[in-house]
């Protein structure tokens, strides 16, 4: 009995401390892999070689909790012919514009804007799952614990392969691609579930908006490296190659003729061009991150200072601004290509119609051609902005007033739209800059109140609620259901513009919370110092 208990000790020893090991590596090289690639992609195939051998020499399975409840079974897909090494696929017809439900996701959370909710992937591991959609959001896939998933907008998911170091999806949403180092790289057709063979060894893939094109880092005799063209019925074709270090494909046009994509190989390092035929270097820095227009022909980026603009036709880049702080995507689709979400195809044909330039203490837009910024604002704070009617429009903080600068015609117009600065923290705007909710401080029979009322231009604000004597919290807009968030005496209320539909969504609430950058926009902490996201008025833990 002591034999058999000792034994059991120490193989619970052994789980907990790779346990451990196992969450201590993943935050190193989920960082690693951000900054040094090559070192990267060693670890993530060394650390799935020793995951598996120590899983069948313990006969027990090692993939941390967190794993969806219900995985459907995956049926395998019959190899169909192939022709010259690459499985051929029928061409599929133009797709039609989609109107159907869309796909989001916050903390692990999916929901679609139809209001449903599926808490299948959410666990206490944030860092441990990485979500990309397609343009349209009818698709999302979903890489965790080296497993792909494929998600519809019905929140319906099935597996589609495991142990992948890479995944992601077409810009048009026709097309996966993931790559392991036990499996290769393969495409996988969303309407037909077709796969499609490419490469033994591919890994670090990028796909054309219309998925069928793709370009990928790849092993070469005499171990070289090189960047690959290929795609279903495609032969692939090597543009460049290095003897030491590793490519990373940022983006191919539909056409496979204009390709951008990095180098990390010492003085070779860069960021490089292929066009039609020859591939040059076009800065010697990295992108840090970059957003390409819709076509993959045109591309923002930033290296570790600067802003840049660089198009086919351009000789060099153009130098945008010299104190890069943050590129904001306003009003646009995206579809994040790069596993940090440091890259992304925008939904636009200019990108001036859809990029600020945030440099701390001034805000840029771009000219038309995206060949110069312009200086939208110059000190103070910045609050939103919008691609409004009238031109890229940015709300800002100065010198205790609140000011709008909007560029139209070739020029910028700032007005002062009030003498005061915090009352942008009690506004919450539904359209541009137009109308929206706004919290005011009023004194009537019954005492010092704040009153949420809905103002829009040119009309007298219409009240809707009341907010209590004393209220610390602001008012958040959740676009995508239609709802305003505020709090009342420690309840968490939501109405719609209109005030026809008000609910009690939460109670013991004791700050409101807007989760900036998150698809799920309201949430709140309560007396316990817990955190909520609130989902179409479904309160969720954090």
């Amino acid at each position: 009995m002591k034999k058999g208990s000792n034994f059991l000790r120490g193989l619970l020893a052994t789980i907990v401390m790779l346990s451990v090991m196992a969450g201590s590596m993943f935050l190193g090289y989920r960082f690693l892999k951000a900054f040094n690639p090559v070192a990267a992609e060693k670890i993530g195939d060394a650390a799935q070689t020793a995951k598996d051998k120590t899983e069948e020499k313990l006969g027990i399975e090692l993939t941390p909790s967190g794993q969806p409840e219900e995985i459907p079974e995956v049926t395998p897909v019959d190899d169909p012919e192939k022709e010259n090494g690459v499985k051929v696929v029928d061409s599929t017809p133009e797709k039609k514009q989609y109107t159907g439900a869309r796909l989001y996701e916050t903390d692990g959370y999916f929901f679609n804007d139809n209001g449903e909710v599926l808490t299948n992937f959410h666990d206490n591991d944030p860092f441990g799952m990485y979500v990309y959609f397609d343009a349209d959001r009818r698709y999302g896939v979903i890489l965790k614990n080296r497993n792909c998933y494929l998600m519809e907008a019905d929140l319906t998911f099935k597996q589609i392969a495991s142990g992948c170091s890479y995944a992601g999806i077409s810009y048009d949403g026709t097309t996966v691609y993931y790559s392991s180092s036990s499996a290769g790289l393969w495409l996988y057709n969303t309407e037909t579930g077709e796969e499609t063979f490419l490469s033994d060894n591919g890994s670090r893939p990028c796909i054309s908006p219309d998925g069928k094109t793709i370009v990928y880092n790849d092993y070469l005799p005499d171990s070289k490296h090189g960047v690959v063209i290929g795609g279903i019925g495609k032969e692939p074709v090597v543009i460049d190659e290095a003897k030491t270090g590793m490519f990373t494909p940022l983006a191919v046009n539909n056409g496979g003729n204009i390709v951008f994509y990095e180098l990390y190989s010492g003085n070779d390092n860069g960021f490089y061009c292929y066009e039609n035929g020859e591939s040059r270097r076009i800065n010697k820095e990295y992108a840090y991150h970059s957003y390409f227009d819709r076509s993959c022909e045109k591309v923002l980026y930033t290296d570790n200072k600067k802003v840049w603009y660089f198009e086919s036709g351009l000789d060099t880049p153009v130098e945008l601004a010299d104190d890069m702080r943050e590129i904001e995507i306003v009003d646009a689709a995206v579809n994040y290509t790069g596993d940090m979400r440091n890259d992304a195809i925008v939904g636009v044909d200019n990108l001036a119609d859809a990029v600020i330039l945030d440099c701390g203490d001034k805000t840029y837009c771009l000219s038309e051609d995206c060949t110069s910024a312009v200086q939208l604002r110059d000190g103070g704070y910045a609050y939103k902005y919008a691609m409004t009617s009238e031109g890229p429009t940015c709300l800002y903080k100065q010198d205790g007033a609140t000011y709008k600068a909007v560029y139209k015609s070739g020029d910028v117009d700032k007005t002062v739209i009030s003498e005061e600065d915090r009352i942008l923290d009690r506004i919450a705007y539904v359209d541009g800059f137009s109308e929206g909710f706004i919290q005011k401080f009023e004194y009537d029979e019954h005492g010092d109140d704040f009153k949420l009322y809905y103002f829009k231009e040119g009309e007298e604000d219409v009240l809707l609620d009341n907010c209590g004597e004393e209220n610390i919290n602001g008012v958040i807009w959740d676009e995508l259901f239609g709802k305003c968030y505020y709090t009342y005496k420690g309840e968490l209320r939501s109405i719609n513009k209109d005030g026809s539909s008000k609910a009690t969504v939460a109670t013991d609430v004791d700050y409101l919370i807007n989760y900036v950058n998150s698809e799920a926009v309201a949430g709140y902490e309560d007396s316990n110092g817990k955190y909520f996201i609130v989902i179409n008025n479904n309160v969720f833990e954090k």
